[in-house]
């Protein structure tokens, strides 16, 4: 064998390390994220303190619809542009139900940095016409 042959072999071995190295970081990437989404950890869930925008309260609110028990849905900014369903739970965590494909217009900018909450799917829809006309 030649020196060349040499080299060959060791750009072969050396190759083949680092693509199994790839495999396996891929590999457990995709094993813990599954294993995050089965234990309720989902990637789509907003934890309180994580958004800005989740940590609102409801007293600190001033639109006009008014809270009850039911009116735990509300529509809001995701990441800063785009519309969005949210659903406040009893504890208190903030929950991404729906991500809309309207971007937010600098008008109702504050009303939706609050929230602005429905009950029904009528109040839903006649929200979002009013935020997209």
């Amino acid at each position: 064998m030649n020196g060349k042959q040499n080299w060959e072999k060791l750009y072969f071995w050396r190759g083949l390390g680092l693509f199994l190295a790839f495999l396996c970081i891929i590999f457990g990437a995709t094993a813990y994220l599954r294993h995050a989404h089965l234990e309720g950890d989902s990637l789509y869930r907003v934890h309180p303190g994580s958004d800005p925008y989740a940590s609102v309260k409801e007293e600190e609110r001033e639109n006009n619809l008014p809270l009850n028990g039911e009116k735990k849905y509300f529509v809001g900014i995701h990441h800063e542009e785009r519309l969005a369903i949210y659903e406040k739970s009893g504890d208190g965590r903030i929950i991404l139900l729906e991500l809309l494909p309207y971007l937010v217009k600098e008008v109702h900018y504050v009303e939706l940095k609050k929230g602005i909450y429905f009950s029904t799917e009528e109040e839903k829809e006649s929200i979002l016409e009013y935020l997209t006309s």
